[in-house]
């Protein structure tokens, strides 16, 4: 999916297993465009040169909440890409490679807004393409309470005020 000078909202979304060529953006590519991304899961989508999750060029600013972007690839960057106009936000998001919020964050070009880990969300079956999450997962109850997002992908109830979970399924123990 690209957006192009467009700040079209995304929540509740699954990017699956799709590929970007030339450039960027396996997942989605935002061009002049500074969307929020809420509650969404990338994986397995890849780019033949930067962002196998998301790519942002020429001042794009989405804000990433309760995101999980988990086993993509791209030569550069394999999960987020940044140009040096664009500075995406993360918060409470699980991302491969990002080191978690505080001191070990390495994600070049993008803003740490807390709460953010770098752990194996533990998907029920990812090679399948379910990505729900399986019981222990770290993403469970981790997510940012202040989001509007009342409903996970499937119409499950997310948890008004309190921790939701990262990603686009709410856990059903």
């Amino acid at each position: 999916m690209e957006f192009h000078r467009s700040d079209v909202n995304t929540v509740n979304s699954v990017f699956f297993a799709n590929v970007a060529t030339p450039y960027g953006g396996g997942g989605l590519h935002c061009w002049q465009s500074s969307p929020e991304i809420v509650n969404c899961t990338f994986s397995e989508n890849s780019a033949v040169v930067c962002g196998g999750a998301l790519s942002c060029f020429d001042n794009s600013n989405p804000v990433l909440t309760n995101c999980i972007l988990w086993n993509d690839n791209a030569p550069i960057s394999p999960e987020i890409y940044a140009d040096g106009t664009s500075t995406p936000t993360i918060i409470c998001c699980d991302i491969a490679g990002c080191g978690g919020s505080g001191a070990g964050w390495d994600m070049a070009r993008c803003i740490d807004g807390g709460g953010n880990k770098d752990e194996d969300p533990v998907f029920v079956g990812a090679a399948g393409g379910d990505f729900h999450l399986d019981t222990g997962s770290p993403c469970i109850d981790t997510g940012y309470p202040g989001t509007t997002v009342t409903e996970d992908i499937e119409g499950n109830p997310r948890p008004a005020g309190s921790r939701c979970d990262m990603g686009a399924y709410e856990h059903q123990p």
